[in-house]
């Protein structure tokens, strides 16, 4: 079977107007939350503000994506409370940037072709939300790709969706965006969202359809960071060779010591260490998380800045190392 929507989403590529003939271009629609947890027109502003900049965001890359740097977009709400929701509108504002130097000739996906091409259009068709519903997290086989569509092998027959849709779909920003602008849906109370433009409803999710929406984890596997911060000498490897035992304040690990002319300074016996020392220095985490959801860190001091000595509170302070004679 082949699905057709508009008689083979030829439609949308037409979705275009030139460029000196919008100097602005605008399109309006609302979001509605609806559920018993918003019954009296409130959201937590933890839930509700990551959810609208993601929206905001998604719309952001769309442009980006489809009229590079030609065109800037920005969205902007106005609340409007119903009895028993919340109802925000939006309002996606476009304008040219001259600087660019567009020429008639350029062609820019208008406001209302971004807004019909991600939540949907007051006349209908397919958009980003009704695709991932149709393909239910799957990922369809292409098999014909022409200038203005595509035609994808899905569950439920062969789909011909416009150029511009493949694109966006298959863009991992936008899909990872929309997936957190639909992230209040999740909470409990909240039963669907719907997005409606001239009082009619273009779109709809209901809370069992938010895996639709899940996106691969992308999120890097190794991450990195730069701490400048104060140890305690715990383990000295005064032969250079292993980790050496830090106590940050709260726990002790082992660090790999980068920094190479200190690390020669304690081989050649020129540096000496007395129990309790502490080291001002640059440390680097190293965070590995695993295929399984594991996480391990390793610890590497890669620059020491000063040493600094505290006399214990009795007794003599122990020695673990002393300067060699030939440095004396």
């Amino acid at each position: 079977m082949l699905l057709r929507w508009f008689e083979g989403a030829l439609v949308w590529s037409k979705g275009f107007l030139v460029a000196d003939q919008i100097p602005n271009s605008t399109s309006e629609f609302s979001e509605v939350y609806d559920g018993p947890a918003i019954a009296d027109h409130t959201m937590e502003v933890r839930d509700l503000a990551p959810a609208l900049l993601a929206l905001a965001q998604t719309f952001e890359r769309a442009n980006s994506l489809l009229n590079d740097e030609r065109v800037h977009l920005s969205l902007e709400i106005k609340a409007s409370p119903r009895q028993g929701s919340l109802d925000i509108m939006f309002v996606i504002k476009q304008t040219i940037e001259a600087a660019q130097g567009v020429l008639s000739s350029d062609f820019v996906t208008s406001a209302l072709t971004l807004q019909t091409l991600l939540i949907g259009g007051g006349a209908g068709g397919l958009s980003l939300i009704g695709l991932l519903k149709l393909l239910k997290g799957k990922k369809p086989e292409v098999i014909e790709t022409g200038a203005e569509a595509v035609t994808l092998e899905t569950e439920s027959g062969r789909l011909v969706v416009p150029i511009k849709l493949f694109q966006i779909s298959n863009d991992g920003l936008i899909r990872h965006f929309l997936e957190a602008a639909l992230k209040p849906l999740a909470r409990p109370g909240i039963d669907k969202v719907e997005f409606r433009s001239d009082n009619q409803t273009i779109s709809q999710i209901e809370k069992g359809e938010i895996d639709s929406f899940r996106t691969e984890d992308t999120s890097p596997s190794v991450t990195k960071t730069l701490l400048h911060t104060f140890l305690k000498v715990r383990l000295p490897k005064l032969d250079g060779a292993g980790k050496w035992q830090f106590h940050d304040g709260a726990k002790a690990n082992w660090y790999e010591i980068q920094d190479a002319a200190f690390q020669n300074e304690v081989t050649n016996r020129t540096r000496a260490f007395r129990a309790g020392d502490i080291l001002e220095c640059d440390v680097e985490v190293t965070q590995t998380r695993s295929e399984t959801g594991g996480l391990t860190s390793e610890y590497a001091i890669t620059q020491v800045y000063d040493q600094r000595s505290y006399p214990p509170s009795g007794g003599e302070q122990q020695v673990l190392t002393e300067p060699s004679e030939s440095t004396g």
